[in-house]
């Protein structure tokens, strides 16, 4: 779960994490934190959407053009 920022993770658009796993609030995120925990199938959903972001942007090399991209463009 992350709170919400402005930060850009540099993902095309449509992907993005869960708005599940995103929150504003302390309550925002004890409410959906305790639907996470009691909700199995919502939480594989989540679940599944972070794995397939990590496994598709949080490589090596994407981490590596990243951080070289922003370095240039200082």
């Amino acid at each position: 779960m992350t709170m919400s920022c402005d930060l850009n993770w540099g993902f095309p658009e449509g992907d993005d994490f869960h708005p599940a796993t995103k929150f504003k609030t302390a309550d925002e995120y004890f409410t959906k934190l305790n639907r996470l925990l009691s909700d199995r199938e919502h939480y594989n959903e989540c679940l599944t959407i972070q794995n397939n972001l990590v496994n598709k942007y949080f490589t090596k090399d994407s981490l590596s053009t990243y951080i070289l991209t922003s370095i240039k463009s200082i």
